[in-house]
């Protein structure tokens, strides 16, 4: 049972993390983002 509970957490704090650095690379992406288009003149 003990063993099965711990995979269980293992699974879980992997998803976590993954979901953790999806939306980190995202907030990144769309700060790239945001900086380009405040350099590109407006026309």
């Amino acid at each position: 049972m003990k063993r099965a509970h711990k995979a269980g957490h293992v699974l879980v704090t992997t998803v976590a993390r993954a979901g953790m650095k999806f939306m980190m690379s995202a907030f990144v992406y769309n700060l790239v983002q945001l900086r380009h288009l405040a350099n590109k003149p407006l026309t």
